[in-house]
């Protein structure tokens, strides 16, 4: 299947899709290579799909190797940022649960190149390695030569991270939301003797039940289930945190694991399981809650297994998120380009051969009602600078105060556009200014806006709810 990410490096920097310019950069105009594979790609720009980068027919690359480095490009870009770690480091306690990115270092050799760390970050006396896992978890040989050398290693699993994500978005991902753990090493590699035989296990069935009420009351006993919904260029993560909220006891107990009932509400059961020794469950098609016990500390890890059904259900909803968001975006747009501006008010009495052909295109254009306007018939020049007043009136109306921008008196009076279409000189801008300014000193209070000088602001949940009917009066006034 074909890998779509709106990521790519331009000139060495990662850069997102929707920083091209669609009319010069698109396709392979684009100048953009792939993260991974350093390979050219394509800039998909079309009307109907969401922007994205594609590779030609021949590339050697994978959605795992893009989303690796994409994650340590991240980590590299956030210098000064904070970075969200997981508790009870098993070399460094001393290391926060949140710590500033100072200096990182990608591809890190350690120990003479025996280890290659994906990103190492520098710190007086708290330095750490940061672990970039997708599938390949890391072996226990690794993770033991990281605990000779006395150097902590943070895991973070990027393999639900979206492609589609905006910069703040992946940010967010990697730095804070995506899962994240201390590698440490297993007990049989801490010289931890295991013989179930002689009763030594690693964690008994009894420690699973006093952990299993401890865990309970001190709300221990959930886990985050998250779906990212992508709609054209909008995304929508959305998170949801299921909780064991009662326990009713052990219900199974063997030598692989201790099982017990728990209700995430009134009526919904699910199962928890604690795995014993080094039993892995497998398949668990109804919903339940796996809590691998830290015995070193109190980090416990929870997982839920068979809740594919909850997924797809959160899926749908990311998803039908991501199309609003999308629909409001669009919609966003569509006003944006329907906004009318000075060049085009101009334009339209340029075209037109009279002051009610003008107003005429002026009605269609924003829906107001103009044919009443008692100087349409006698098409009276009113001002001394050679433009009908309620024309650069209906100017600063419509394009200035009704899309809630600021106006400078002096841009009506020196505007190329305004001369041009009424053949005014430049001698006469300061009168023009002078003009717009004492007429809005009347207004503007009115019209919800602020005045700093020959400056005024306006805001469109500040104009009154009758704004419409009010600029046709005082177009006229």
């Amino acid at each position: 299947m074909a890998i779509k990410t709106a990521w790519a490096l331009k000139d060495n920097k990662l850069i997102n899709i929707n920083q091209l310019d669609r009319d010069t950069e698109r396709g392979s105009k684009c100048g953009c290579l792939c993260i991974s594979c350093n390979s050219q790609l394509v800039a998909r720009m079309g009307d109907h799909k969401a922007y994205h980068f594609a590779h030609g027919s021949d590339y050697n690359c994978s959605l795992e190797s893009i989303q690796h480095q994409l994650a340590k490009a991240i980590i590299a870009t956030c210098i000064s940022e904070s970075i969200t770690t997981s508790s009870n480091n098993p070399i460094n306690t001393n290391l926060n649960h949140s710590v500033v990115l100072k200096t990182v270092d990608l591809e890190k050799a350690l120990a003479d190149g025996e280890l290659i760390a994906d990103c190492f970050v520098n710190r007086e006396h708290e330095s750490f390695a940061i672990e970039i896992f997708y599938t390949n978890k890391k072996s226990s040989a690794h993770i033991e030569r990281y605990h000779d050398l006395g150097i902590s290693a943070l895991e973070i699993d990027v393999s639900e991270m979206g492609l589609q994500l905006n910069r703040d978005e992946l940010k967010r991902f990697v730095l804070d939301d995506a899962p994240r753990k201390w590698l440490r090493k297993t007990l049989l590699e801490q010289e931890i003797e295991y013989s179930t035989a002689d009763g030594l296990d690693w964690i008994t069935a009894d420690d699973t039940v006093c952990a299993l009420k401890e865990l309970h009351e001190n709300d221990r006993l959930y886990d985050f289930v998250g779906a990212i919904g992508t709609c054209g260029q909008s995304s929508f993560r959305r998170r949801e945190r299921i909780n064991v909220q009662s326990v009713e006891g052990v219900i199974e107990l063997n030598e692989h694991y201790v099982l017990a009932r728990g209700f995430v509400n009134r009526s919904v059961s699910v199962a928890i399981m604690f795995p014993l020794g080094d039993y892995e469950p497998q398949s668990l098609t109804s919903p339940t809650l796996v809590v691998d016990l830290d015995i070193w500390g109190s980090h416990h890890r929870a997982n839920w297994h068979g809740i594919e059904k909850w997924k797809k259900k959160l899926q749908y909803q990311a998803d039908l998120e991501a199309e609003k968001k999308e629909q409001r975006r669009l919609k966003r747009l569509t006003a944006k380009d329907n906004e009318l501006k000075i060049e085009h008010i101009c334009k339209m009495y340029k075209q037109s051969s009279s002051l009610t052909d003008f107003y005429r295109a002026l009605a269609e254009q924003t829906g107001l009602e103009l044919s009443d306007l008692p100087f349409m018939s006698s098409e009276k020049i009113m001002t001394n600078w050679n433009c009908p007043r309620a024309v650069w009136r209906a100017i600063v109306l419509l394009v200035f105060v009704r899309q809630g921008k600021e106006l400078e008196c002096d841009m009506i009076g020196y505007d190329m556009f305004m001369n041009d279409a009424f053949g005014c000189d430049y001698r006469y801008a300061e009168n023009r200014s002078k003009e717009v300014y004492f007429w809005l000193d009347k207004h503007f209070e009115t019209l919800g806006a602020k005045k700093k000088r020959l400056v005024y602001q306006f805001h469109k949940s500040k104009l009154p709810k009758n704004f419409d009917a009010m600029m046709v009066d005082l177009i006229t006034s």
